[in-house]
């Protein structure tokens, strides 16, 4: 997970793309505290992992926003991923040393260094959540919840490629595709033993697009998908979400169509919402979770840092105590790892011409 500022804008003095959105925030916000108290109370809480579904979801929403609005995409493919190394990738280095001082410190090593330095070198390449022969690493043995950002640092390679299939083949076709596509890497990962892990990410990613798509693009398959019910169909989601997470336990669907069901339901949620002005849309822009929304890339990545320290110093402490703490050490990395980086973003977008996605030339 991390914070879209609505990245990857390409805005000139004419343009009037908002560069946040506070809705936006504040979801990002209730998905950020759902991870953290699921952490500091334990898996009975049980939607943390929900959260992170939601998170990506957001994530290719934000992403999509100015190539749905210009067919553009910003410096093209290097200069994409460019903007979204100096967006993400400090915050999560700085975390990381964090989090290995704090396990060196607690000794929360489980007595084998040589699986630690190894488990570290995956999170310095980005590539803990990967299933790699004889690299005896684990994705959430440093930090819990780092998992999801080398999820997401890879889906970034894909969201060109995910541009220019909207572009060529429809939004709607090609979510279809990638979905298809992304269920049979799932099943070969059965057979190999070397995949990627979560690869329904890589699907859910594509239907934040496939919502921002619908919002923000002047095509004709877009005001089609514009007229449709959403609150409805936010609704009939939400309850198949609901059922999904409850008897997932006891269900023999396999986990990338359970999980679906809540990105389906997000994409629907957040389609709705920027549709519609509406009461739980004022409710997510309140100043206050829009405010927690723009540091919750921060808090998401040091919150943890604090439950490893009351584990081994404060056990007989229940751990709910510490959430305050944690939320201070959150904004107080943000201040110091993600604002100024922020910053730099929004220099170096100024700096970049924007360049035409393949196949984007004409208006459909």
């Amino acid at each position: 997970m991390s914070a879209i500022i609505i990245d990857d804008p390409q805005l000139d003095a004419k343009q009037t793309i908002p560069r946040r959105y506070d809705w936006i925030d504040g979801l990002r916000a209730v998905c950020a505290l759902t991870v953290v108290l699921q952490h500091f109370r334990g898996p009975s809480f049980g939607l943390g992992y929900y959260a992170v579904i939601v998170f990506m979801v957001i994530s290719g929403f934000c992403l999509m926003i100015p190539v749905a609005k210009t067919d553009n995409l910003a410096g093209g493919y290097l200069g994409f991923m460019g903007r979204r190394a100096r967006r993400i990738l400090p915050p999560y280095y700085a975390a990381l040393a964090l989090c290995v001082a704090v396990d060196l410190w607690t000794g929360l090593l489980g007595g084998d260094m040589h699986k630690f330095v190894r488990d570290v070198e995956g999170h310095v390449l980005i590539v803990h959540d990967l299933n790699i022969p004889n690299w005896p690493m684990t994705i959430a043995s440093i930090c819990s919840p780092m998992w999801s950002i080398a999820l997401e640092w890879h889906v970034y390679f894909m969201f060109p490629i995910y541009a220019w299939l909207f572009r060529k083949c429809g939004a709607v076709k090609s979510t279809a595709f990638i979905l298809l596509g992304w269920y049979a890497v799932d099943q070969w990962n059965n057979y190999v033993p070397f995949g990627l892990t979560r690869v329904s990410f890589y699907w859910f990613f594509a239907l934040g697009m496939l919502a921002s798509f619908t919002v923000f693009s002047k095509s004709r398959e877009s005001e089609r998908l514009r007229s449709l019910r959403w609150g409805m169909i936010t609704l009939a989601m939400l309850g198949v979400a609901s059922y999904c997470i409850i008897s997932k336990a006891d269900s023999s669907m396999p986990d990338f169509f359970h999980d679906g069901a809540v990105a389906l339901f997000a994409c629907a949620l957040m389609t709705w919402l920027a549709l519609n002005e509406t009461r739980l849309k004022s409710i997510l822009s309140t100043p206050i979770l829009a405010w927690v929304g723009s540091w919750s890339y921060s808090l998401y990545l040091v919150h943890y840092v604090f439950l490893a320290i009351q584990l081994h110093f404060f056990p007989h402490i229940p751990p709910p105590y510490f959430i305050p703490a944690a939320l201070v050490l959150g904004y107080l990395f943000h201040l110091v790892f993600e604002r100024p980086f922020m910053k730099r973003q929004k220099r170096v977008l100024s700096k970049s011409p924007p360049a035409e996605l393949p196949g984007m030339a004409s208006s459909t």
